[in-house]
């Protein structure tokens, strides 16, 4: 028990407090760390929509929620989509269909998720100058995969989007939008009109 309780007050020591991150925040490092914790969480989202059962739906709406977040990264880092896009043909191309092989894929767009948030944590957390090249490269891994998720449940991405924008400012099927007026607010955030 000694281990752990040196363990504990080595944290307690070395995590970097909050009120020095606040300190260093910047509106640009808070809407990169927002998004990148947006990419991270949805990403797991999906894997868990892979479960089983495996839930379509949930598949499509995480899929579009994900690319909601990784257009916010693109954005706050001014990166082109263009240039997030793989070098080589997805690996849905193939069009392998096995549960193990959806698994894999499911389970290589979660760590290139957290591979994206943890890149994006050395910007606003170490005030690292951000590494474009690498955010880039964890961006061509997230739409690698995605892409192979796609072609496994036989959508395109501008059904995804389309899923998406009907969620959230739109409406669909007699559903409101989650945000009315397309505008955020955290009442709208909280409530999910979507889901009522």
């Amino acid at each position: 028990m000694q281990i752990e309780k040196e363990h504990s007050e080595m944290v307690g020591t070395l995590a970097k407090r909050g009120e020095l991150i606040l300190a260093s925040m910047t509106p640009l490092k808070m809407h990169c760390l927002h998004m990148a914790v947006g990419v991270a969480g949805e990403c797991g989202e999906i894997q868990d929509a892979i479960g089983f059962p495996i839930d379509r739906e949930n598949v499509v709406e995480e899929l579009g929620d994900a690319e909601f977040y990784m257009e916010g990264v693109r954005q706050g880092y001014g990166i082109n989509r263009a240039d997030t896009l793989p070098d080589a043909e997805s690996p849905g191309a193939n069009n392998r269909t096995s549960l193990e092989y959806l698994n894999d894929c499911a389970s290589s767009l979660n760590i290139a998720g957290c591979e994206l948030l943890d890149q994006v944590k050395k910007h606003v957390i170490y005030n690292k100058e951000p590494d474009i090249e690498h955010i880039k490269q964890y961006l061509r891994k997230l739409e690698f995969y995605m892409a192979a998720l796609r072609v496994y449940f036989k959508m395109s991405r501008e059904d995804i989007l389309a899923h998406n924008i009907d969620k959230l400012i739109k409406g669909k099927d007699g559903k409101p939008p989650r945000y009315h007026g397309g505008q955020y607010s955290d009442e709208a955030a909280q409530t999910r009109a979507d889901k009522a």
